[in-house]
């Protein structure tokens, strides 16, 4: 039995393959030229890539593990933010404080909506 595809999740799927091809992309960028960026930005651009792919994929075939693949994409996101963060010139803590609540709320209602849709589907 096929299970239905909800629009939202398309919309998602596709927003996350887009994610990957810009991860990689990064990844490439930080890798081959040593002015931008370092080594550990261009492993973390390629893990974020990977990780949005399987996400895409999981998520496109209603897979169960797709929900763990977004899961983990959305701690590489937290991750990369805090490796940006102290790594480069941040931005005040007050606001990377309050960067990281709104973006970490809005991916976990995210996952929230995620898990509902499975539930429901599978």
């Amino acid at each position: 039995m096929e299970v239905k595809r909800t629009k939202g999740i398309t919309v998602l799927s596709l927003l996350l393959g887009w994610l990957s091809l810009a991860g990689f992309g990064n990844s490439y960028i930080m890798m081959s030229n040593s002015g931008y960026g370092s080594p550990a930005f261009g492993i973390g651009a390629a893990a974020y890539g990977i990780l949005a792919f399987a996400a895409c994929v999981g998520l496109w075939k209603m897979k169960r593990w797709g929900y763990t693949a977004y899961l983990l994409w959305a701690a590489a996101v937290i991750a990369l933010s805090f490796l940006f963060q102290f790594t480069v010139d941040g931005i005040p803590i007050w606001q990377f404080a309050l960067f990281v609540v709104i973006v970490g709320a809005a991916l976990a209602g995210i996952a929230r909506y995620i898990r509902r849709v499975q539930q429901n589907a599978l």
